[in-house]
């Protein structure tokens, strides 16, 4: 049997999680209220590897065409996917963008992906993950259709670790927003 409770309120404890499944502490806050640091920290990020503050065009100081050059002979990873990258914490790169398709962005990559991390979470031995509102920031998809993904995506995953999610949001506004949904996702 599959068990949910959620207290939106405003963050007056940093240990009290926002909403609970199935045994599992999910804190829904911005990136700087964490109430503590990740084992893993969770990206999002499209199949060649360049959105975001990480990706290759930005870290490489050569010549554009000699970076295209490169990147056209880059690996292209799949959506859905995952790739780990060492770091402080580590980091886990989810592939959930295509930017040669439309929508850039499909619900059944973000599926995929997420049900990835769990899994590379349960392998690993990872009690706290850090991650984002999976499609939201680049992908298009609603607040209400990225929270069901990772709400669905978390009933799904039978083991019981990592005991600890936190998805890490930009602002405010966006927590607010996802604390209103939380009793319709719910009731899902």
């Amino acid at each position: 049997m599959t068990t949910e409770s959620f207290k939106p309120a405003l963050i007056r404890d940093r240990e009290q999680p926002e909403w609970q499944i199935d045994g599992r502490a999910i804190f829904i806050r911005p990136v700087t209220h964490m109430p503590r640091r990740a084992d893993i920290r969770v990206e999002e990020q499209d199949s060649w590897l360049i959105l975001g503050e990480q990706s290759r065009l930005r870290e490489d100081e050569r010549p554009a065409w000699v970076q295209a050059n490169q990147l056209e002979s880059a690996p292209l990873y799949r959506p859905g996917s995952v790739i780990p990258r060492a770091g402080q914490p580590p980091k886990l790169r989810m592939i959930i963008y295509d930017l040669e398709q439309q929508p850039i962005c499909k619900p059944q990559w973000v599926k995929l992906a997420l049900s990835a991390v769990l899994e590379y979470a349960y392998d690993h031995d990872l009690s706290c993950i850090q991650l984002p509102l999976p499609g939201y920031h680049y992908g298009g998809l609603t607040a209400q259709a990225a929270l069901t993904l990772f709400r669905t995506a978390i009933r799904e995953h039978s083991h019981k670790n990592p005991a600890t999610i936190m998805l890490a949001l930009p602002d405010e506004d966006l927590r607010q927003l996802l604390l209103s949904l939380l009793p319709e996702i719910a009731d899902c």
